[in-house]
């Protein structure tokens, strides 16, 4: 994947904010990316697969250089399905002992940040590339950069978040508050597209059955 520097946004964004210096504009640039990501979940990553460790629960996600997983979207161990569930799911899973302490064959997952996953129950086993996921990602605070397939088809849209997030601000040349009331609405209109037409690209697949997009 290749990846475009926020800077390309420039000529789209900044005349319409005439005042506005490029630091600015590339901050709101990268926030509004930022949020398309997380709400639209349309950065859609196979992530390399994860050899599984015996009596090892928590995996740290490796993502490309620059992003974050927004979401996990689904978990197969060993070519079957696994599924999500809440610590307080697994509490009343496994009544008569504590879930962190259980071994065998993974058949959950849960999260207690943005950067593992935890199995359910830990594997008895090492296994071999055992762990594989569907992702969304996010850049992260620090990017510079987006990768070119959310630049080419979702520019307008994070455009618009820039500009509302820019005219939004009080006492500037660029202020507008109409002007961004209009950019936030066809924002948000276009993120709920974008994780309509994601979501058909994540359906769930029969559990016993090895997912075709790895």
């Amino acid at each position: 994947m290749a990846n475009v520097n926020y800077s390309t946004f420039f000529d789209e964004v900044l005349p319409e904010v005439a005042g506005c210096i490029q630091a600015v504009a590339l901050n709101a640039i990268r926030n509004a990316a930022i949020e398309f990501c997380e709400k639209s979940l349309a950065y859609l990553y196979n992530h390399p697969a994860i050899n599984a460790v015996l009596n090892t629960p928590a995996y740290a996600f490796v993502p490309p250089s620059g992003t974050l997983v927004a979401k996990v979207l689904q978990v197969f161990y060993n070519g079957i399905e696994i599924f999500p569930k809440t610590p307080d799911e697994l509490k009343s899973y496994y009544p008569t002992l504590d879930w962190r302490d259980r071994t065998g064959t993974p058949l959950f997952y849960t999260q207690d940040d943005e950067r593992n996953i935890i199995l359910v129950p830990m594997p008895d086993a090492s296994l071999t590339g055992a762990i594989k996921m569907r992702v969304a990602l996010k850049p992260t605070r620090a990017s510079t950069t987006i990768v070119d397939r959310i630049w080419e088809e979702h520019l307008e849209t994070i455009k618009n978040g820039a500009l509302y997030r820019l005219k939004i601000q009080p006492n500037k040349p660029y202020s507008d508050e109409a002007g961004a009331k209009t950019n936030f609405a066809f924002f948000n209109d276009q993120i709920e597209t974008a994780k309509s037409k994601a979501s058909r690209g994540f359906g769930r697949a029969n559990r016993r059955v090895v997912p075709h997009f790895f």
